[in-house]
């Protein structure tokens, strides 16, 4: 298994493209399930317990590689939709677990060698909510003449 968690990350209205890229220094035959944690502004877990104590969102994705090397993960729109949809995301953590079986290792940020997993995300922002207007008795009316 595998826990993926980013900071800063500020979203929200319609998620139209979301991924990740994992650099993979081994492989086997892997059988991947991607699942968002379904908490606002999740902290990293510190240890086995809390990591598979975490909420995941109902939203997954499958995904199944063999390559060596980089890998862009399938898109993640529904999972980070439903993250949006729940919660207000500026300037918080996200965070994905990844589970399932196989014999890729996956290298990130935490080998400190200088590989990362970037995390890309595109969305349109809602529309902006019109301003109420208040509906008031009418008191009285003026006229005014120019003689």
């Amino acid at each position: 298994h595998a826990g993926l968690r980013w900071i800063g990350v500020s979203i929200n209205g319609t998620i139209n493209s979301a991924y990740f890229k994992w650099r993979s220094s081994d492989f086997g035959d892997t059988n991947q399930r991607i699942y968002g944690i379904d908490e606002d502004n999740p902290a990293a877990p510190t240890n086995f317990d809390e990591f598979d104590a975490d909420p995941f969102t109902s939203a997954f994705v499958n995904w199944d590689y063999y390559v060596y090397g980089e890998n862009q993960s399938p898109s993640l729109i529904t999972i980070f939709q439903e993250l949006v949809d729940s919660y207000t995301i500026e300037d918080d953590a996200v965070m994905l677990q990844i589970r399932g079986v196989g014999g890729t290792i996956g290298e990130y940020d935490d080998y400190g060698d200088g590989y990362y997993c970037p995390l890309h995300i595109e969305y349109s922002p809602p529309a902006p909510t019109p301003t109420p207007v208040a509906d008031g008795d009418l008191i009285g009316i003026g006229i005014i003449r120019k003689s």
